[in-house]
């Protein structure tokens, strides 16, 4: 096993051992009783999320270009910190866009084989970490330091060449996608399918010895892995190509990742609702009570900050979502979409709209779920951040008009 597996999975049980030490000396005995009956599991906790966690806007004239072509192109005028960063504001899903370079002779940086992260080729591919594999560096590294952090959930959208055609996904190019991963992080360090299905864990799925046929049945039956059991670990999701990711074998025995699924197949573990409004709201509520993982967006990158409109948000936090993704993790990714920039790509403005941040209220950085949460569950049980977190600027629920382009 790489050295870099051991040190982490030796860092986290010595991590343990010492938080369990400190509870044994120094917490109350009317505090312990305040904790859920049960251990939280990893359906259980709601926590931010970042859309497009890599991205980097191209320069204003690039973009005033793009308008005249699209009128739409002001929606890629957003930036995000690097992903070590983020973590430090208690982001805990990333979302990374990735194209296959098998040859290195695709995207930059050019003679560097494997897959790249960028948004659209050619058009917009500012990026934080060009490499696939430097972005899981840069999280593992973090990892590293903080070994009780919660687990961290990772969307991959597998993307296909249109100016620089690639040609159509294969599942060969999913399964080396699983070997980057793999190449990066150890078995100790991912929750995989066969994780949840029972196979390597002490007890099987649900201390028992029980080792299920798929996933939707381990979950639904035994329950999602307790969070204490996947601390400093690391959880693969699809954004799409279930098909090909699944490739005949339902069982996903041997792959990294979940693929985005439906309800009553044996692959169905996670499921993306990226709108939590409207009817949206009862089927998210409905997927997270049934024991489902979901991902969900509280806001629009560049609009949402015109209009300052936290509907959206309020609806993604009350639907139960794991995973609450947005664009605006601080006061100051919000404040720039002004009257200036408004009227340099001429877009509705109002000088009176309400403050707005993506922030999930009580976290720290996870809050418990309003959905699954069971009764004496609190925040610090998921994970306290060691790093201290901006205070929050709470978005009141407002109704403004949708901007369309």
């Amino acid at each position: 096993m790489n050295l870099g597996h051991t040190r982490r999975r030796v860092a986290r049980t010595i991590g343990v051992a010492v938080i369990g030490l400190a509870v044994c000396v120094a917490v109350p005995a009317a505090m312990s009783s305040a904790a859920p009956s049960e251990p939280l599991r990893l359906d259980q906790f709601q926590v931010l999320g970042s859309h497009n966690s890599f991205h980097v806007e191209q320069p204003p004239e690039t973009i005033d270009f793009y308008m005249t072509v699209n009128p739409t192109a002001y929606n890629l005028a957003y930036t995000h910190p690097p992903l070590t960063e983020q973590l430090g504001l208690g982001v805990r899903q990333f979302e990374l866009d990735v194209f296959a370079d098998p040859a290195g002779d695709r995207f930059a940086p050019l003679g560097t084989p494997g897959f790249k992260v960028l948004h659209i080729e050619l058009v917009d591919e500012g990026t934080q970490c060009a490499r696939f594999v430097d972005c899981l560096a840069e999280l593992a590294a973090w990892s590293d330091a903080h070994p009780l952090h919660m687990p961290i959930a990772l969307l991959l959208e597998v993307k296909e060449g249109f100016y620089k055609p690639t040609g159509p996904v294969t599942p060969a190019e999913l399964t080396a996608l699983d070997a980057e991963i793999r190449s990066v992080f150890g078995p100790d360090d991912l929750v995989t399918p066969d994780f949840v299905r029972g196979v390597g864990r002490p007890g099987g799925a649900d201390d028992e010895g029980t080792v299920y046929p798929d996933v939707e049945s381990a979950i639904l039956d035994a329950g999602w892995p307790r969070i204490d059991d996947t601390r400093g670990r690391f959880m693969f999701l699809l954004a799409n190509e279930h098909d090909d990711y699944v490739n005949g074998d339902p069982t996903l025995a041997g792959r990294v990742a979940f693929p985005p699924s439906t309800p009553g197949h044996p692959d169905a573990a996670f499921v993306k609702v990226d709108d939590p409004q409207g009817a949206h709201l009862a089927e998210i509520q409905q997927l997270v009570a049934d024991g489902y993982l979901v991902r969900t967006r509280a806001d629009l990158p560049v609009d949402t900050g015109l209009s300052g409109d936290g509907t959206r948000l309020a609806d993604a936090l009350a639907s139960g979502a794991q995973w609450v993704s947005g664009d605006y993790l601080t006061p100051t990714d919000y404040a720039r979409y002004d009257a200036v920039f408004a009227a340099r790509y001429n877009q509705p403005f109002d000088p009176a709209r309400p403050p707005y941040q993506t922030v999930i209220p009580g976290g720290s950085p996870a809050r418990c779920n309003p959905v699954t949460a069971p009764p004496g569950c609190r925040a610090s049980d998921i994970e306290d951040l060691v790093e201290p977190i901006p205070p929050p600027v709470i978005a009141p629920v407002m109704v403004a008009p949708r901007f369309t382009g």
